[in-house]
């Protein structure tokens, strides 16, 4: 054929539905499960906003994974499981000196208390006596956590915020702090940065300031 015969056709729109998690929120989750019996969720809470990564990438993070650069420094390394078309999912190497601000922690600081959260084991994230944590049980803490928090009737069946949901939150606030995220996340496109940059109306009653100077954000 010489063309698409639906080429014509407008595809329906498509809303999302789930909202964006405050910071607010999260600091909030933080504090619960401090004084939750699973010191795991908090290490999972610091080490997805820290990283900006995915649920399946924070499960298989190990201590291995950590390297000591040619330069000194030392980098976690993480092979993104989505590969979205390629053979291998993003490689990238995120600094152990890597802080964010807003709650005034490095990479390192985190790592750590993945370390001290429970028995010695392989992975980052870990189960009381040392064992891996399946995927599905990280985001059904979350839920439990950010249920605790709010309220059951918070949001919609649909809106709940999920564990995913604190990647858009780690590229915000990194972005907030003067530093382009695309990198950390693993994007190829700066248009799908800014998928995850959008608050989704958060911010929509908010005033926002107008810089005296032009400043170019440091790509993390």
């Amino acid at each position: 054929m010489d063309s698409n015969p639906a080429a014509h056709v407008r595809p329906p729109a498509h809303r999302v539905i789930r909202s964006r998690l405050k910071f607010e929120t999260w600091q909030a989750m933080r504090m619960l499960s401090q004084s939750g019996p699973q010191r795991w969720v908090e290490s999972m809470l610091l080490l997805a906003l820290i990283t900006g990564q995915r649920r399946s990438d924070l499960a298989k993070m190990k201590f291995d994974d950590i390297v000591t650069a040619e330069d000194g420094h030392q980098y976690l390394r993480v092979e993104q499981a989505k590969k979205a078309g390629k053979p291998i999912g993003a490689r990238i190497e995120i600094p152990l000196a890597l802080r964010l601000e807003a709650i005034g922690l490095t990479l390192a600081d985190v790592v750590e208390h993945c370390r001290s959260s429970a028995r010695p084991g392989p992975t980052l994230l870990r189960k009381i006596g040392g064992g891996p944590i399946e995927e599905s049980s990280l985001s059904v803490r979350f839920h439990e956590t950010i249920v605790a928090v709010e309220g059951e009737s918070a949001y919609g069946r649909y809106q709940w915020p999920s564990l995913h949901e604190v990647r858009s939150l780690s590229a915000r606030l990194y972005k907030a702090e003067g530093k382009d995220p695309q990198r950390l996340l693993g994007h190829m496109h700066h248009e799908m940065t800014d998928l995850y940059l959008n608050d989704r109306g958060l911010s929509a009653g908010e005033w926002q300031r107008v810089a005296a100077s032009a400043q170019v954000p440091a790509e993390i």
